[in-house]
């Protein structure tokens, strides 16, 4: 089955840094020294799993993830939060996600952009991760 840390690994190395390092972490840890950022948490699935059977747990695993990207580019800040987000969609996308939303989203620092996007899915024991990508 596809792990959370398969899933992590798999989105975080899509997002291009051929123009920019972009700081990749699996834990919302905003700090000014790591921007541009994405975050990229598994939210929700631990806890609604523990009402499931065992023998529903043994085949199938609903996986919830919240990317959270923050730029604070003065001049192009959105664009290049977008195109990380860009990057994460896509990436989630080949790995069979459904997206449940994807928006510029309020910050405390208004001079920081942030964009928050939801996906999830739910993944059999027979699942792989995409070769070749």
């Amino acid at each position: 089955m596809i792990s959370r840390i398969d899933i992590y690994n798999y989105v975080a190395s899509a997002v291009d840094t051929t123009e920019r390092p972009v700081y990749c972490n699996a834990r919302l840890e905003v700090a000014p020294e790591y921007f541009p950022a994405c975050y990229i948490i598994e939210t929700g699935s631990a806890s609604e799993q523990q009402n499931y059977t065992l023998d529903f747990l043994d085949e199938q695993v609903r996986r919830d993830f919240e990317v959270q990207v923050f730029s604070n580019l003065e001049n192009g800040g959105i664009e290049q939060a977008t195109s990380i987000m860009d990057d994460v969609r896509a990436a989630f996308r080949r790995l069979y996600f459904i997206e449940n939303f994807v928006g510029r989203t309020d910050n405390i620092d208004p001079a920081v952009i942030r964009i928050t996007g939801r996906f999830h899915r739910v993944i059999g024991g027979d699942d792989q991760m995409p070769v070749g990508e």
